[in-house]
């Protein structure tokens, strides 16, 4: 038998590193992007959870006016502006009304005892190129019931 040339195998390595390497890369993009897209939820979910705390305790019987006054279905802008800085301080942009849904049980008004719900949605993308325009709808409601 004759030895193989040694060039023969240098083409090999090239095809096995190759392979190799793309797999690694692709797991570990795979892991980065799935970690990004967990933390958008938390934030979003947080934020939402942020704007039920504040509607609750500014029900009907809360007296004053701006931010120390009452929220309501026809006036819960005070409530939008919590969920956008809530949202903010994790670092993500959100706009009301469009992400941003106050509905409250009783709409006449937030009487003690009747339910607010908040719903954030957010559309997450991903940071790498190649799967940039695979886009997710996310989306977190909190409910809670109004105690002031």
């Amino acid at each position: 038998m004759r030895p193989q040339r040694p060039s023969a195998k240098r083409g090999s390595a090239l095809l096995e590193f190759s392979v190799a390497i793309l797999t690694v890369l692709t797991t570990l993009f795979g892991a980065i992007e799935t970690g990004r897209l967990i933390l958008t939820y938390v934030a979003i979910a947080e934020a939402a959870r942020e704007g039920v705390r504040y509607a609750v305790v500014h029900g009907a019987n809360r007296t004053g006016s701006g931010v120390n006054g009452p929220s309501s279905q026809s006036s819960h802008t005070q409530v939008d502006t919590v969920v956008i800085n809530a949202a903010a301080a994790a670092g993500f942009t959100i706009t009301a009304p469009t992400n941003i849904t106050v509905t409250y049980s009783n709409t006449t008004s937030a009487v003690v005892g009747s339910t607010v719900l908040v719903t954030v949605t957010y559309t997450f993308t991903p940071a790498t190129p190649l799967v940039s325009a695979l886009s997710v709808s996310l989306s977190s409601t909190s409910q809670g019931s109004i105690c002031y």
